[in-house]
């Protein structure tokens, strides 16, 4: 599980996700585990799901409350359209305050990250520069 990092002045509900299958692929449902915690609000606190970058939800709900005390594990499932990455998009609030907490789903290889030359080169104006290829 990876925890997501906390902003001091949000909802205060920790947030750990793992993402389920090894080697995602496009039209088939991925699982994605959520656990909560540090929920205090005595009325449980508000959390509402949303994706992007191509995924869908699956039969989950959008929006439910999830209750104050020990921690609550919950089960997602998406379904990516494209290869690339998606994200699934997790609001948490209570006490009036809300976080945002965004989880990369990566489907197919990812983006080459542009090899750096790492040389400064001299132009004829004497300025040295750093070239850098272009995708």
């Amino acid at each position: 599980m990876k925890a997501a990092p906390m902003k001091g002045n949000g909802s205060g509900v920790g947030v750990q996700y793992r993402v389920a299958e090894a080697t995602p692929q496009v039209g088939k449902a991925i699982t994605v585990v959520l656990t909560f915690s540090g929920i205090t609000d005595p009325g449980g606190a508000a959390l509402r799901l949303s994706v992007d970058g191509g995924l869908s939800l699956g039969a989950t709900e959008v929006t439910r409350t999830l209750p104050a005390g020990g921690p609550t594990t919950l089960t997602v499932e998406v379904v990516p359209g494209a290869e690339g990455v998606g994200y699934l998009h997790v609001f948490t609030a209570q006490y009036g305050a809300t976080s945002a907490t965004s989880i990369p789903v990566q489907v197919g290889k990812a983006a080459a990250a542009l090899p750096s030359s790492g040389e400064l080169k001299q132009v004829p104006g004497g300025d040295a520069i750093l070239p850098m290829p272009v995708k």
